[in-house]
């Protein structure tokens, strides 16, 4: 799936723009998504953003990964915008066990969260739930974080030597567990 770099994609509540299951997707337009919308997903497959994903809706995701059995990444080398409190750039999840393929979160683009009403439930610049050995997140551009929001949450990080993380008051330019 490719969205040409004039295409505009809008997509309401609780919906995807792009779904690609054991295949790829690519955004070279603009997505703009609804509150617990998700820009970009992928069961088993590579997804880029080289566009614009926007939302100011509470609940947005995106770019997500659910590993399930196969080899992802999500690469961002274009914009993810989103203002809305809980919402999430990049995101990776199920990549678990000793049998599975390891993951790559890279963001070569630029990532926007918001301001959170609560540092105890926060917007996320790039979130990986993954603790499988070798799953990383790699942030070679730049991710800003609001106030009382986290920019990179995970376990394997690696901050390029032209990365910039940032959070506002209250906030976490980079945590790791």
């Amino acid at each position: 799936v490719t969205n040409a770099s004039n295409g505009i994609i809008k997509i309401g509540n609780t919906g995807s723009g792009i779904y690609v299951e054991n295949g790829n997707g690519t955004n070279n337009g603009r997505i703009e998504i609804g509150t617990g919308s998700i820009g970009m997903a992928v069961i088993r497959g590579l997804i880029v953003n080289n566009g614009d994903i926007t939302s100011s809706s509470t609940n947005a995701i995106g770019m997500t990964q659910d590993g399930n059995g196969g080899s992802i990444d999500i690469i961002n080398n274009g914009t993810i915008t989103l203002t809305g409190d809980q919402s999430i750039g990049m995101h990776s999840k199920n990549a678990i066990g000793s049998t599975l393929t390891p993951h790559k979160i890279l963001n070569v683009g630029t990532i926007t969260v918001g301001d959170s009403v609560s540092s105890t439930s926060p917007s996320v610049g790039i979130y990986s739930e993954n603790a499988v050995t070798g799953s990383v997140i790699e942030n070679g551009g730049t991710v800003r974080a609001g106030n009382r929001s986290i920019g990179i949450y995970g376990k394997d990080i690696v901050l390029k030597g032209n990365a910039t993380t940032e959070a506002g008051d209250g906030g976490i330019a980079v945590y790791s567990n």
